[in-house]
């Protein structure tokens, strides 16, 4: 850290469309939680703007029944 300042260094090992990449800057909160998969624990967790992190929390409930319907449906997810 310099000067108030934190830099970054970011690399792509593999050629992607530079469309694909695109950056948000601004101030994140970090907030995970955990969901018993098929082939065991899996680690969820989720950046969201500070000033939504409760709204996020609540919205984000719903990620754990769509894990569930594409492992139905897709197959297990897996477990490192």
């Amino acid at each position: 850290m310099d000067g108030g300042k934190t830099t970054y260094t970011w690399e792509v090992k593999d050629p992607i469309n530079s469309y694909c990449f695109i950056p948000y800057i601004g101030k994140y909160s970090n907030f995970s939680d955990t969901l018993m998969g098929e082939k065991g624990k899996l680690d969820l967790g989720y950046w969201v703007l500070d000033y939504d992190l409760q709204k996020a929390k609540e919205q984000f409930k719903e990620a754990k029944l769509m894990i569930r319907a594409f492992e139905y449906w897709l197959g297990p997810l897996s477990v490192l």
